[in-house]
């Protein structure tokens, strides 16, 4: 992956970018929903320079995938540099907040989401996730087990044990 610098702007939509990412497709809701989220405000970055990070990604994903023969999913050790880019405790609960959002957006967070929302949660808040977790379920919402609701924002999802 190529660097950026921690908490910039790029660093923050390639998090989003690899959330959105992680089920091998780009959905249209996950588009629209970047709008709706005023993501674009929110990072302190235009459409086009996210779309360039978006592209960025894709090729630099291609690069270590054709290295490593991991087909288009990015790995867990792939996956840290991206999720470590971020360490900044507002920006990690402002991305949660939107990274929510995203996975929501085609009203179904599918297991590759779940998986990359786990490792972002249990990077970023050691201790706070279980280990025996299974999958995200957005139905659930506990008291603070990664992040304290703000006023007017989306309440945290939590994880559910596997059953």
């Amino acid at each position: 992956m190529r660097p950026y610098v921690d908490n910039s702007p790029e660093a923050k939509a390639r998090l989003l970018t690899a959330l959105m990412a992680a089920d091998d497709r780009i959905d249209d809701a996950e588009i629209e929903a970047l709008g709706a989220l005023d993501a674009y405000a929110r990072l302190g970055i235009s459409p086009a320079v996210f779309a360039d990070v978006l592209r960025d990604y894709f090729v630099d994903l291609n690069a270590i995938s054709a290295e490593a023969d991991l087909g288009m999913r990015i790995n867990t050790t792939a996956q840290a540099p991206v999720v470590d880019a971020i360490t900044e405790p507002d920006d990690r609960q402002q991305l949660w907040e939107m990274m929510v959002g995203l996975a929501r957006a085609d009203g179904d967070i599918v297991d590759a989401e779940s998986a990359f929302l786990r490792v972002v949660a249990e990077r970023w808040w050691v201790g706070k996730v279980p280990g025996d977790l299974h999958r995200v379920d957005p139905g659930v919402v506990g008291p603070d087990e990664v992040a304290e609701p703000s006023a007017g924002r989306a309440a945290p999802i939590t994880f559910a044990a596997a059953a």
